[in-house]
This record gives C-alpha cells, structure tokens and sequence, in this order.
C-alpha cells in the first residue's frame, strides 16, 4: 500500500457515540503523538484489543517519562498497512 493509500479516510468510533455519529479522520490529521485511549478511539478498538496488538509486536508503544505511554502516528500508519485485508 502506498503512502496515498495508507491516508484514506479511516472511520473511528468512540465507544461513548452511536455508529450513526462516527466520523472520518485522515491519518494525516492526526497529531504527531496519542494516548493510548486517543489512538483506541481513532481505530476503533478496545484498550485491550491495543495492548494485546502491542504484545504481538505489531503496534509500537513508546513511554514517556514513567507513566505516559504513547503512540506515534508514523506507528499507527504502519499498524494500519500491516492489517490484512478483508475477505469478502
């Protein structure tokens, strides 16, 4: 996938909106760093579901100081691209 393809607009849907309220987010909007709730957000996925993708290696978590723990939005783009596509 290249770089223009990895920008499509991704939905994201909080766990707090109903489906009908997701919104469209270009990877390139998004800002340099994220929480892990921000990025869980933005992905669409549990807090659970982020860390055990962590654990697996395929999500780069970073730390900040000794209790902030972020995600770089060069590693969500790779996170994304590494995503097998689905079957139809």
């Amino acid at each position: 996938m290249d770089s223009t393809s990895a920008k499509a607009l991704l939905i994201a849907t909080a766990e707090h909106l109903d489906p009908p309220a997701a919104h469209h987010i270009e990877i390139s909007d998004l800002p340099a760093a994220m929480t892990i709730p921000a990025f869980c957000r933005w992905a669409g996925i549990g807090r659970t579901m982020a860390y055990a993708q962590a654990k697996a290696g395929h999500l780069k978590f970073r730390k900040v100081g000794a209790k902030k723990t972020i995600v770089l939005r060069a590693d969500a783009e790779e996170w994304l691209r590494s995503l097998p596509a689905a079957s139809s």
